[in-house]
């Protein structure tokens, strides 16, 4: 950064940033903390106008090949332009002063003098001497006697830090005064005398503080700092890093600084460079503009001369920063967030407006004075213009940007394209996207300083949002909303019963794309959808139902008629019209909630859409476990004639308009900080009704409901619009007062009223009146209003964790039957009995899955269903040892015949508890996780094949004719070649690398993703263990492995088709680099590895012929993430002496059973044994896990477990979503 200005070389602030662009920002008075020196530079004409952009020419080789008007494009849009000629070699440089020619370009050139020469090494490595300005001297009166204007000389590069070169800071500060008289000399009686800058290096304390001591105020004119931008991840004197620093995502970090330094005075900013390795605002070898050169014209062009004084009030994932606008009225703001997840609403007031309100809350009496909000100018249909930059295809690392969606490039002769402002109501906030920059001018507002906002709850984007099409074909994938730009989904993998209908031709054309098709039940009286949810956590559901005569009979309105249930408890009735929706509010009690609809004999239940919608948990306090809150309305009072919903509303509540001739509607522009509890869309906000004329009574809402079961609550949603008067008034529901004291609305901050308690009417009317007070000068006001039903849960539920594991038993098997809804509640599931417990909850205790067609092996979910008694898995395909109970009571099962394979009981002193005693396979994230020890051994050793102990595996490499014939004779497809090439798009997007070859991504025509593996030239892979592997991986069917769809064999093509898992590996989630924020429970990670190792016991002796597993990758790292153990020659060997704090996990937080953890770390030394024979068994270590398991269950039966934690285990599966089988 550089500091120009004389009298401004004690501002230590200020900052030569190795590059070029140039914040003219200054002190102005008490009104602003910066402000610029007011030079204007020229416009070129073409709509650019940046000036004061300084450029750096670094390094010999650019000094000697700098030709601006030849190799470099003209920068008209940056004149004045101030080139500073220097940088690392900068005091290496002898000036042939003969040979030096004139810059074709305008620019203020700063040139860097050689601050080394003559110097001698001392013995503390600094150089010491005084300085030679021989060679200095003489480039100084060159340019003076060739009339060469000369913005600056700049002693040195780098020499006040603590490496590398350096020179003391007294001897320096001599130097600095020398140049100085020779200027001032060469310079005698010239008016445009150049500056003095120094030291263009890294801030020392010390050192800058002795400089400035010994400097007179004439002696030094700018003082001048280095930073480098990002260290290693491609600082400047890393030369950069391709695709970071040339690339979109360096517009967070450059546009950043220059707020910073603007806010603290700082005069000029220079980037390092304008071409030069990777971080040049000019792409170093087609010198087309990065997109960091836009953003840079975008500052110039909007960024006025002063700076007010600004507090953001918010989440600390927005940069905020704010200028007078240039050439304008009004403010600049550039609004930075750095969230990938959280689209954030951005308002604006004045720092007094806000202070006066806040002030005012204190008293309000008939003479109370309020003091108007003069910041925002009220205009009428006033815009303000906006520019929002984003990154191509959402790519923070693409090198070209988009303006409001439009990609900036220049033309065919080279010239910049216009920018083209967004127009948007300037009352509204500004939107600014996840990992978006948007500069945004509002030209109505003048203050001196402002407040800038955004809401106090983050505004959830669609990432958080399940939005489900009802009926769309899953071949056209997702389908974007054109009223909300919502991508709706296909509902195949949430249900799994009904069919699907598109509308009547008469409708669909305009109607929103969610509405064209539909998923009607014609057969079952209940039909339910299974959506994930997180157990505790709150949402909003909603069903869209339009009718649109899909099936052709013209029903007539009401006479269609059917039930919506959460679970097995009532939610609502749905009366079909030509269009409604139903919405509710409820606590998730498991990882999952059926959503259903009820045949009631009154007509076939269909739907449109469907949506589950997360709410912050402040959202909403009447809302509580066990309860439904149905929404009966939700209106805009004083809206237009449309209804508000998401974008404008971050939780997607749809909110519809009510305006009446009875009222005076009113409306305001300014922005309105919403409630954090119910965080009100700002559009709501700013309109309302007020009684009319004399009247000081309003009755808002009226409504009559006959059905006696009903019970009303409502929210009542005020925020004034003046602050003049007193507006006083009492708010009643029914008779019920809604608060005892009479309420004030705060000017322009909302406020939420609600019932404390439910209204249920005799008469079954309802109305909500609001009455002025005596001391009101003005009617009563409100802005919106929310109506719902509460629906306290009466039916019997499921317990949560019964129905978590019975859902996981469905998605592994793939069980259809009638499996929807609450498993027992109101007809149990097909093969499931339950009993009531205790209260409303009942558990599954007998299980019935005979005759399933089930393959594959005996699951580990079956265990967690701990109170069952009765297991039938007899007449399917599973593999395994017997699955018995280990508690006071006993098991029945039925497995391979009819008769009972647990027909013992064990005593056990602790609570029931169920122990699987059957090798389980898991899946590619489970399998990644066994034993360090076990694999660092077995990583070094060739890969075997595992016999079981009382048979000898065939060999697998048999004639290949026999191989051929049982390729044919499989479920799997042959590709050829050009199949493959289609799927992969030619391989255009490669994922990974096996032993095999390459692996790219593909799809199939009908959508599906798939994973294609390759051979190599260098595999080592033959034929032969080519079609072994076909042949294995044919032969194991399982949820939990990853399915071999189909294989090419044609020439020396060899390739392999598998289902792609798109959810990534066990290691990402375990190191959160999936963006999974909760920490895994020891109890989980136990489990996890227990699988693993019951896995590989699998296909060692579960599988006939026993199955070779290769490409078990570092298992050693990930075991390694699971304690949490830093890795390190010798390991195991210190292993036995470690202390609980080195081996475990901090953020396990010390839940764990110390016994338990030593057991695995015992278990995991006895695999490094040398000899085999001494190394355990995959038996053995399955054993010892186990026990390892039930030691830590058992601490978890007698301790209360933080929630984030408990629910951890959970988590994951409601992460993942169902899946289609």
């Amino acid at each position: 950064m550089v500091v120009a200005g004389a009298g401004l070389r004690r501002v230590l602030g200020a900052l030569w940033f190795l590059a070029t662009l140039l914040l003219r920002l200054g002190v102005a008075g008490n009104a602003a903390v910066a402000s610029v020196d007011g030079r204007r530079g020229g416009d070129d004409g073409r709509g650019l106008g940046v000036r004061d952009i300084g450029l750096v020419a670094a390094g010999e080789m650019q000094l000697r090949r700098l030709h601006l008007g030849r190799r470099i494009p003209p920068q008209p849009a940056f004149s004045p332009l101030t080139l500073r000629l220097g940088g690392s070699l900068q005091d290496k440089v002898v000036y042939g002063t003969a040979d030096l020619r004139r810059p074709c370009t305008p620019a203020k050139v700063v040139f860097g003098l050689n601050a080394l020469n003559g110097r001698v090494l001392l013995p503390d490595g600094s150089l010491g001497g005084p300085l030679d300005y021989t060679n200095a001297a003489s480039l100084i009166r060159y340019t003076v006697n060739k009339g060469y204007e000369i913005h600056g000389w700049e002693l040195g590069n780098e020499l006040s830090g603590k490496g590398g070169a350096r020179v003391g800071a007294d001897q320096y500060s001599a130097d600095v005064i020398g140049l100085k008289s020779i200027v001032d000399k060469i310079y005698k009686g010239n008016p445009s005398k150049p500056l003095v800058l120094a030291p263009g290096g890294f801030f020392d304390t010390a050192w800058f503080t002795k400089l400035i001591a010994e400097t007179k105020q004439n002696q030094l004119n700018v003082i001048t700092h280095h930073i480098y931008n990002l260290g290693a991840a491609g600082g400047a004197d890393k030369g950069g890093r391709h695709l970071v620093t040339d690339s979109f995502v360096f517009n967070f970090w450059f546009l950043d600084q220059l707020g910073m330094s603007a806010k603290y005075d700082t005069k000029t900013y220079c980037r390092q460079s304008l071409i030069g390795g990777n971080y040049g605002l000019l792409n170093r070898t087609t010198f087309q503009p990065n997109p960091d050169y836009y953003s840079a014209l975008l500052w110039h062009r909007l960024m006025g001369t002063k700076v007010p004084a600004t507090t953001f009030r918010g989440t600390n994932k927005i940069r905020a920063y704010a200028h007078c606008a240039k050439d304008s009225t009004g403010i600049t703001l550039l609004l930075i967030n750095l969230s990938g997840k959280t689209t954030t609403q951005v308002s604006v007031t004045s720092e007094a407006a806000a202070a006066a309100h806040k002030q005012g809350l204190k008293k309000h009496t008939r003479e109370t004075r309020h003091v108007h909000d003069p910041a925002f100018a009220e205009a009428a249909g006033a815009m303000r213009n906006e520019y929002h930059l984003t990154p191509k295809d959402g790519n923070l690392q693409s090198q070209v940007m988009l303006l409001n969606g439009k990609a900036l490039a220049t033309d065919a002769d080279g010239n910049i394209p216009r920018f083209e402002a967004a127009k948007v109501d300037a009352a509204q906030p500004t939107t600014v996207a996840p990992y978006s920059i948007v500069f945004s001018h509002i030209p109505h507002f003048s203050a001196p300083a402002l407040l800038v906002s955004a809401p106090a709850v983050p505004v959830v984007g669609q990432p958080g949002f399940i939005s489900i099409d009802c009926g769309l074909d899953a071949r056209y994938g997702s389908q974007n909303d054109r009223y909300s730009g919502i991508d709706y989904v296909p509902d195949g993998p949430y249900v799994d019963s009904g069919e699907n209908h598109e509308l009547s031709s008469t409708y669909g054309s305009q109607q929103p794309n969610r509405f064209l098709t539909l998923r009607s039940f014609p057969s079952g009286k209940r039909n339910c959808y299974t959506l994930p949810t997180v157990a505790d956590a709150k949402y909003l559901v909603r069903m869209e139902i339009f009718y649109g005569n899909y099936d052709g009979r013209n029903s007539s309105p009401g006479t269609v008629e059917f039930d919506l249930y959460l679970g097995p408890n009532f939610w609502d009735t749905v009366y079909v019209d030509l269009g409604t929706a139903h919405e509710a509010i409820f606590i998730a009690w498991a990882s999952w909630v059926p959503v259903c609809l009820v045949n009631t004999g009154r007509g076939t239940p269909f739907v449109s859409a469907l949506d589950l919608r997360p709410l912050g948990p402040a959202l909403y306090p009447s809302v509580t476990p066990g309860l439904t809150m149905t929404t009966y309305n939700r209106l805009n009072m004083g809206g237009s004639t449309s209804f508000t919903r998401y974008p404008d509303d971050p939780f997607d509540r749809f909110w519809w308009w009510m305006v009446d001739s009875r009222w005076t509607n009113r409306s305001n522009r300014s922005a309105i900080q919403p409630d954090p509890k119910f965080v009100e869309p700002l559009p709501v906000l700013q309109t309302a009704v007020e009684a009319s004329g004399n009247d000081m009574v309003l009755t808002p809402v009226t409504w009559n409901d006959t059905r006696a079961t009903l019970s009303f609550i409502v929210f009542l949603h005020f925020a004034d619009f003046q602050n003049l008067q007193l507006r006083q008034f009492d708010r009643y529901f029914n008779s019920q007062k809604l608060q005892e004291s009479p309420y004030i609305p705060s000017f322009l901050v909302a406020s939420c009223i609600y019932s404390s308690t439910a209204v249920t009417a005799n008469d079954r009317t309802y109305n909500i009146t609001l009455v002025a007070t005596a001391k009101s000068v003005l009617p009563p006001m409100v802005n919106a209003i929310e109506v719902y039903t509460l629906h306290p849960h009466k039916s019997p539920t499921t317990f949560s964790k019964d129905f978590d594991a019975i859902m996981a038993i469905k998605f592994e098997y793939g069980v259809k039957k009638n499996w929807m809804g609450d498993p027992c509640f109101p007809d149990y599931w097909y093969g499931v009995k339950c009993s009531n417990t205790s209260g409303n909850t009942t558990r599954i205790t007998s299980l019935d899955l005979s005759n399933s067609n089930l393959s594959g092996v005996v699951s580990t979910n079956f265990t967690l269903l701990t109170a069952l008694e009765n297991l039938n898995l007899s007449g399917n395909h599973l593999s395994g040892n017997s699955l018995c109970k280990r508690n006071t009571g006993s098991l029945i099962l039925r497995y391979d015949s009819d008769e009972n394979m647990c027909n013992q009981t064990l005593k056990s002193s602790r609570k029931r508890e169920v122990v699987l005693i059957t090798p389980v396979v898991v899946s590619v994230l489970v399998m990644a996780a066994l034993f360090l020890a076990y694999f660092i051994r077995r990583a070094k050793r060739k890969p075997t094949v595992y016999v079981d102990d009382h048979a000898q595996i065939e060999n697998v490499t048999r004639s290949r004719k026999k191989q051929e014939d049982h390729l044919q004779d499989t479920e799997n497809r042959r590709f050829t070649y050009k199949d493959l090439e289609k799927f992969t798009d030619n391989f255009k997007r490669f994922i990974g690398k096996g032993g095999f070859g390459l692996v790219y991504h593909g799809y199939f025509d009908d959508g599906t993703e798939v994973a294609v593996k390759m051979r190599s030239e260098s595999s080592s892979h033959g034929l032969d263990e080519f079609l072994a592997e076909v042949q294995s991986l044919t032969k194991v069917h399982h949820r939990n492995i990853v399915s071999l769809v189909g294989y090419c064999w044609e020439k020396d093509h060899l390739g392999l088709v598998y289902e792609y898992m798109s959810q990534g590996n066990l290691t990402d989630h375990l190191r959160g680099k999936n963006g999974v924020a909760e920490t895994l429970t020891w109890g989980t990670r136990l489990r996890v590895v227990l699988e693993a190792a019951q896995g590989l016991d699998y296909l060692h002796k579960g599988c006939s012929p026993p199955i070779i597993h290769r490409d078990i990758w570092d298992l050693a790292e990930l075991i390694s993430a699971m304690l949490r153990l830093t890795y390190q020659p010798l390991l195991l060997a210190h292993l036995a002496s470690w202390t609980r704090n080195s081996v475990a996990d901090r953020r396990l937080g010390g839940a764990y059973d110390v016994n338990s953890m030593w057991k695995v770390v015992d278990t995991a030394l006895m695999c490094t044994a040398d000899a085999g024979a001494a190394r355990p068994t995959m038996s053995d270590v399955v054993a010892q896990l186990k026990d390892s398991l039930a030691l830590e269950e058992a601490r978890e039966s007698e301790c209360s477990i933080p929630a984030s934690a408990a629910s951890a285990s959970t988590a994951l599966i409601s992460t993942f979503g169902p899946m289609a089988r």
